[in-house]
């Protein structure tokens, strides 16, 4: 049984105000609190890959973890939506952190979100990975459901969303039926959440 873990950032200063400019904020307080919270629902959890945003709220929330670094590679298929802007992001990337993680091999910057949430499902899926992390952001954790699915954005009238460090599972059996087993749990930090 294939596992693809979704974890979503925790609150950055743009989501509190504290930093009008959103490309690229980091944690806020709380979501620092929040990170570090999710030690507990995945501490026990064995990954062999580990996919994180080069964002770097995305890059903090995994530090903040403590989840096992030694699989851990950025991935530009799973960075926040460009909002219709290609080069929404080329100011801030690509992230170089090679203690954190191993560098992005996909440069990716260029395809729409829709594209980099396929490409890494249909990787997954197909591939030798067997429990995959990915910390991302809202929109592409809303399109990597749509795209296990095998729906589009035209099939929903309503995005999928997740929380601040809300936690998703889907799982692929040996016969390749794929199963939400559950979306968005934010058990850990309910008490910091709006």
């Amino acid at each position: 049984m294939k596992q693809i873990w979704l974890v979503r950032h925790g609150e950055s200063m743009a989501q509190t105000g504290e930093e009008e400019d959103g490309r690229n904020p980091p944690l806020s307080e709380r979501g620092k609190e929040q990170a570090a919270r999710l030690r507990h629902p995945l501490g026990a959890v064995t990954f062999d890959r580990i996919l994180v945003s080069p964002l770097i709220r995305a890059c903090q929330t995994y530090e903040l973890s403590e989840v096992d670094r030694t699989n851990a590679e950025f991935d530009s298929r799973v960075m926040e939506s460009e909002w219709g802007n290609p080069e929404f992001y080329t100011p801030v990337l690509p992230l170089q952190l090679p203690e954190t993680a191993a560098p992005d091999r996909h440069n990716a910057y260029d395809l729409t979100v829709e594209e980099r949430a396929a490409s890494v499902i249909e990787e997954l899926a197909d591939g030798n990975t067997e429990c995959c992390l990915i910390v991302a952001h809202w929109g592409i954790c809303g399109r990597l459901f749509m795209a296990f699915a095998g729906a589009t954005v035209t099939d929903w009238s309503v995005l999928p969303s997740m929380d601040n460090t809300g936690i998703s599972l889907f799982e692929i059996d040996d016969e390749g039926r794929r199963w939400v087993r559950y979306w968005n749990d934010r058990g850990h930090v309910l008490d910091l959440l709006d």
